[in-house]
C-alpha cells in the first residue's frame, strides 16, 4: 500500500516536472525575443515546489517501509536478506525454523 503512494507521488512529481520544463523553455523564447519571461519563470518556479513536495511525500513513504539492519538476517539456504522474525524465506520459500 506505502510503496503505490510513492509511485502515485513519484509520477506526479515527473508530470509536474514536466509542465516546469515547458514553461522555462518558454521563458527562454521569451527572453530570446526580447520579451519578458517574468511569468513564465515564476509558473515553472510553482511547478516544481508542487514537483518538490510530491518528491518529499514519495520519500517520506519509502522511508516509512525500510526495515532497519537489527531486524533482517541472511536466510541459511540461499543468503539473502530477510525479516529476523520469518518462518519462511520470499526469496527461495525455504521453511525456517
Amino acid at each position: 500500500m506505502e510503496s503505490s503512494l510513492a509511485i502515485t507521488s513519484v509520477r506526479s512529481a515527473l508530470q509536474l516536472l514536466t509542465a516546469a520544463e515547458a514553461h522555462l523553455d518558454t521563458a527562454v523564447r521569451l527572453n530570446h525575443d526580447g520579451q519578458s519571461s517574468g511569468a513564465a519563470l515564476e509558473d515553472a518556479s510553482r511547478v516544481m515546489k508542487e514537483a518538490r513536495a510530491n518528491m518529499d511525500a514519495a520519500s517520506a513513504h519509502l522511508d516509512a517501509n525500510v526495515v532497519p539492519p537489527s531486524e533482517l538476517r541472511d536466510c541459511p539456504a540461499c543468503g539473502k536478506s530477510i525479516r529476523k522474525a520469518a518462518t519462511l524465506c520470499g526469496h527461495c520459500w525455504t521453511k525456517l525454523g
